[in-house]
């Protein structure tokens, strides 16, 4: 049971991941300031007054969408023990490119019927027949 709550959150996170990169016309990563696991959230702009966050926890992604300094949404995704998280630009081949990694690490990896996500999105697709 548990193993299908992880992948059901994991499919959850793949459709919302690629929706807001889809959505956003920036991603970016502000250095880490008065956080307690020292990881600062990746922030997708969205509009020019709302923003979607990634932050990392130590068992769950936290899904945060502001608009302007309240919250609208806050959503968690469960993560499988012994992960790691990325979300960065893919690189020079494909400059609009966003991915989101979740990695399983350890031995249970070896024995998990669930070997991570790998999601790539388009930055602003969404976006791209808007008028600049």
């Amino acid at each position: 049971r548990k193993e299908l709550r992880q992948r059901t959150a994991m499919g959850r996170l793949a459709v919302q991941f690629r929706r807001d990169v889809h959505a956003a016309e920036e991603i970016t990563r502000p250095t880490a300031s008065g956080n307690q696991d020292g990881q600062p959230p990746w922030q997708l702009s969205i509009a020019e007054d709302r923003v979607v966050e990634y932050r990392v926890g130590p068992e769950e992604l936290v899904r945060t969408e502001r608009g302007g300094e309240e919250v609208v949404h806050q959503e968690s995704f469960r993560l499988p023990e012994e992960t790691t998280v990325s979300i960065d630009r893919v690189g020079e081949a494909a400059p609009g490119i966003v991915r989101l990694q979740v990695t399983l690490n350890g031995p249970r990896a070896l024995l998990s019927m669930h070997h991570g996500l790998c999601v790539d999105a388009q930055l602003g697709k969404d976006r791209r027949f808007t008028s600049q």
